[in-house]
């Protein structure tokens, strides 16, 4: 579908929603999110970032806990950022606890055959089968430490009914299990990462993108920590030339030398990407871009995920116009 066909399914399905929506059941999943992010609010603290460009770099973010080892995003990425926050394996867990609870708590007040404007094959009860299953499917490889790949069908899986009662217990099963292994344990993953920690992250990015999924389709107002946000980007840019196995059009992210810019306005980080004839490669230096995609990280999410059209969000492109095409056509996780 072209963008502006997206945009328009979007902003159509978001108001018909948003006329059932009622004001109990966001007070009920407000509530719910709140009194999960009490239990780890005391995981956070202020840490000054990288070097000053005249504003405040100064901001709340999850950090490592006192002795706890957890890895860094690779070299390559590390590279491609100006500055970043790093987010340990039993912070992931911690906010992938909560996430779950978020999908759940909306599941259970959602219309199971709406539609999801941003996976227009799926209705709700379709896109909660496929998070469920992903977080058994996981849960498994993690509690075998599975040195290669198994197939979900060739496991014994729980598959339903699908609701948000079985939802919470694949979501819940697979943190537990994540939060008791170590993150540096090696094993197998589809991304650079091979090991445990690889999984803590992804679950936690694929469960907030399913979640601003179920929320678009209930006509519900999306929101992202900015830390999270800006790691789920950091991740998204880590792991996609090894997603080109299942998602092929990334092979398409070519060129001759072009740069493209991806920048966070609101939060200290950006990313720079060259188009070279064979590959993309993320750039050390910060040569002037071609074409450069800049605002709240939040809406660089929800773009770069393919979660939000472009025409629909508070971002500015500023250059060559076909780049960024070229970049959002090839980019999706399928």
């Amino acid at each position: 579908m072209d963008p502006e066909g997206m945009k328009n399914v979007w902003k159509t399905n978001v108001r018909t929603s948003s006329e059932t929506s009622t004001a109990a059941t966001m007070m009920r999943i407000h509530s719910t999110t709140e009194r999960l992010r009490e239990r780890t609010r005391g995981a956070t603290t202020s840490v000054e970032f990288g070097e000053s460009s005249g504003r405040d770099t100064r901001s709340t973010v999850l950090v490592a806990r006192e002795g706890t080892d957890w890895p860094t995003s690779s070299s390559i990425a590390a590279r491609c950022r100006r500055s970043i926050a790093v987010v340990n394996h039993q912070e992931c867990c911690d906010a992938l606890a909560v996430e779950v609870e978020r999908f759940a708590a909306a599941l259970e007040v959602a219309n199971s055959e709406l539609r999801v404007p941003s996976c227009p094959d799926w209705s709700v009860e379709e896109l909660a089968q496929h998070l469920g299953t992903i977080h058994r499917w996981a849960e498994r490889l993690v509690a075998t430490r599975a040195p290669e790949r198994v197939d979900a069908t060739a496991m014994d899986l729980d598959l339903g009914p699908v609701d948000a009662a079985w939802l919470r217990r694949g979501g819940e099963s697979l943190a537990a299990t994540l939060r008791n292994a170590h993150p540096q344990e090696p094993m197998w993953a589809w991304g650079v990462d091979q090991h445990v920690g690889f999984w803590s992250r992804r679950q936690l990015h694929e469960t907030l993108v399913h979640r601003i999924d179920l929320e678009l389709a209930m006509g519900v107002a999306w929101n992202v920590e900015p830390a999270i946000a800006c790691d789920a980007i950091d991740e998204l840019f880590e792991n996609l030339a090894a997603a080109a196995r299942f998602s092929p059009r990334v092979r398409e992210l070519r060129g001759d030398g072009e740069v493209v810019r991806f920048a966070a306005t609101d939060y200290p980080a950006s990313w720079t990407v060259q188009l070279l004839p064979e590959r993309f490669s993320f750039t050390v230096s910060s040569p002037t871009p071609h074409a450069e995609l800049a605002g709240p990280v939040a809406d660089l999410l929800g773009v770069l995920y393919r979660r939000q059209p472009l025409e629909a969000s508070d971002l500015r492109l500023s250059g060559q116009r076909p780049l960024v095409d070229l970049w959002l056509s090839n980019s999706a996780l399928e």
